[in-house]
C-alpha cells in the first residue's frame, strides 16, 4: 500500500513539474514578446497619456527636501502636448515661494520622460516658479539651505506609480516624495486657456481662505486623533510645519515637527507624523494623506486616524488659561456677540440697553487674579465703566460648566442696585451645562454655546486672538 501511494505521489510531482515548466515557458514568452526598448517606450507613452489626460491639470503636493525648515508647496500644473513632446504650465499662490501672490510661469516649460533605471519625469527648461526650489543660487528666504544647494529641491522625478487620478513621484536627487492628483472640476467640454485661468485663480483664492480658516485665524491648534484613539495637538499650522505633541502632555518643549502641504482636498504630510516615545524612539501616530469627509468637519486617513478642530469645550477653557508671558495678561478673551442671544438673554440685554442708550456694551469672558470672570464694559466716547463677577469654566461629560463665584468688582453691588437687570444677566450664566460647537468646521474662532436642554439660553463668543 505504501509503495503504491509513494509512486502515486511521485507521479503527481512529475506532472506538477511538467505543468510548472510549461507555465514558466509561457510566461517568459509573454514577457519578452517585446524588446526592452519597445517596453520602455510603451511605459513612456502610458505615462505621457496619463499626464495629458486631465484638461484642468493636476494639483501637485511638492516637498523639495526633508532637510531643515524648507517647507512644502501646493502647485497647479497642466501638461500639454507639443508635437511629440510636452510642455508644463505651473501656477502657485503660497508664502513658500516668498510672495504670497498668484503666479504663473510666463512660458510653458518643456518636459520629458526619460529612462534611468525606470521612467523619470524631467522638467528640463528653467522657469522662475518651479525651478526656484532646485536653483543652487542663494535666496533671501528664511529657509534657504545655503551651501550652494539653494532650497535643495528636485526637478527630475522617478515615476513610482501612475493611476488615472494620481501620479506618485520621487525626487531623483533628494528622494523626497511628491504626489500629483487630478484637478477636480465639474466643467464639461473643452477647457480653454481663459477658463483654465479662472479655475486656477479660484482654486488658489479658495485655498488661501481655507488656510486662513484652519490656521491664521484659529485660536486653537488642530487635533489629530490616532487610530487607537490617542489625541495629539498640531500647533503652528500657519508655518506649514506642525509642532506635534500629545494632548495629555501638551508641552511644546517635547514637540516633534512634521511638514505638510494643504490642498482643498485635505493635507499630505512629508512622512508619517510621529512623536518621541519614552525611550527616544519614534512612534508613528498617523498616515501621510488626510482627505476631507463629506461635510468637511474632519480630514480622514485610510488608517482610521483623523484631524479635526479639537474639542470646543477644551478650546474655550484653554484660551482663558493662555497668558502673555511678557505682560502676564490674558493672551485672548471671548467676547460675547450681542446679536446672538437666545430669548432668555435677549430680554434682559434689551432692558439694559434701554437704560443706557448712550453706551456701547461689551461682555467678555476673561481672566484676572481671582480666576476666570465675566466682564461688562459700558463705554461712551469719553469714558468706560467696567464691572465683573467670577464665572469659572470647567469641562463635565463633554459639556461646559460655568460656575458663579463670590468674587466681584468693588462697584458691582452699587451698579446692580441701580440696574438689577445687570445682575440678572450675570446670574443667568451660572449653574448650567452648555453644549459647544464651532461656528465653522475646524475654526474655533467663534463658538456657539447653548444651555443643555434650553435652546432659549444660547449665545456666541468670538475669540480676540
Amino acid at each position: 500500500m505504501y509503495s503504491h501511494m509513494k509512486k502515486y505521489i511521485y507521479g503527481l510531482s512529475l506532472l506538477t513539474l511538467t505543468f510548472s515548466a510549461q507555465s514558466c515557458l509561457m510566461e517568459e514568452e509573454d514577457l519578452f514578446s517585446e524588446s526592452a526598448t519597445e517596453r520602455l517606450e510603451n511605459k513612456k507613452v502610458e505615462a505621457f497619456n496619463a499626464l495629458f489626460d486631465s484638461q484642468a491639470g493636476w494639483v501637485m503636493s511638492y516637498f523639495p527636501t526633508v532637510e531643515g525648515s524648507v517647507i512644502g508647496c501646493p502647485f497647479l500644473v497642466k501638461f500639454n502636448r507639443s508635437g511629440e513632446d510636452g510642455t508644463a504650465l505651473f501656477a502657485v499662490q503660497n508664502d513658500s515661494v516668498g510672495t504670497g501672490k498668484y503666479m504663473v510661469n510666463d512660458a510653458p516649460t518643456p518636459f520629458d520622460i526619460v529612462f534611468d533605471n525606470g521612467p523619470v519625469l524631467t522638467f528640463n527648461s528653467y522657469n522662475d516658479i518651479f525651478h526656484a526650489f532646485s536653483d543652487p543660487k542663494e535666496t533671501d528666504w528664511s529657509f534657504d539651505q545655503g551651501m550652494g544647494i539653494g532650497l535643495g529641491g528636485d526637478y527630475e522625478f522617478i515615476i513610482i506609480d501612475v493611476t488615472p487620478d494620481e501620479v506618485l513621484l520621487k525626487g531623483k536627487k533628494r528622494g523626497t516624495y511628491t504626489v500629483l492628483r487630478k484637478f477636480d472640476t465639474t466643467e464639461t467640454g473643452e477647457i480653454t486657456s481663459e477658463k483654465l485661468g479662472e479655475l486656477w485663480r479660484k482654486y488658489m483664492t479658495d485655498l488661501e481662505s481655507l488656510n486662513k480658516q484652519l490656521y491664521k485665524s484659529n485660536p486653537a491648534p488642530l487635533r489629530l486623533v490616532s487610530a487607537n484613539g490617542t489625541e495629539y495637538y498640531l500647533y503652528n499650522g500657519d508655518s506649514y510645519i506642525f509642532d506635534v505633541v500629545s494632548v495629555a502632555e501638551n508641552d511644546l518643549a517635547y514637540a516633534t515637527q512634521s511638514k505638510y502641504v494643504q490642498t482643498l482636498d485635505g493635507l499630505r504630510f512629508i512622512s508619517e507624523p510621529s512623536v518621541e516615545g519614552d525611550n527616544g524612539e519614534d512612534i508613528i501616530i498617523g498616515g501621510k494623506d488626510y482627505f476631507f469627509n463629506e461635510d468637511k468637519t474632519k480630514m480622514v486617513c485610510s488608517d482610521g486616524s483623523y484631524i479635526d478642530g479639537g474639542d470646543p469645550v477644551q478650546v474655550f477653557i484653554n484660551a482663558l488659561k493662555d497668558v502673555n508671558v511678557v505682560t502676564g495678561k490674558p493672551a485672548n478673551d471671548w467676547v460675547l456677540d450681542n446679536n446672538s442671544y437666545g430669548s432668555d438673554l435677549k430680554v434682559i440685554y434689551d432692558k439694559i440697553a434701554a437704560k443706557f442708550p448712550a453706551y456701547k456694551f461689551e461682555f467678555r469672558f476673561t481672566a484676572n487674579l481671582n480666576g476666570q470672570i465675566l466682564l461688562l464694559k459700558l463705554m461712551t466716547s469719553s469714558s468706560t465703566t467696567e464691572v465683573w463677577r467670577v464665572l469659572s469654566p470647567s469641562a463635565k461629560d463633554g459639556l461646559l460648566s460655568l460656575t458663579a463665584g463670590d468674587y466681584k468688582s468693588s462697584n458691582y453691588d452699587k451698579l446692580v442696585a441701580g440696574t438689577p437687570e445687570i445682575g440678572q444677566f450675570f446670574d443667568a450664566f451660572g449653574g448650567k451645562l452648555y453644549k459647544a460647537a464651532p461656528a465653522a468646521a475646524f475654526n474655533m474662532g467663534t463658538l456657539n454655546l447653548e444651555a443643555d436642554g434650553n435652546a432659549n439660553m444660547s449665545f456666541s463668543v468670538i475669540n480676540t486672538k
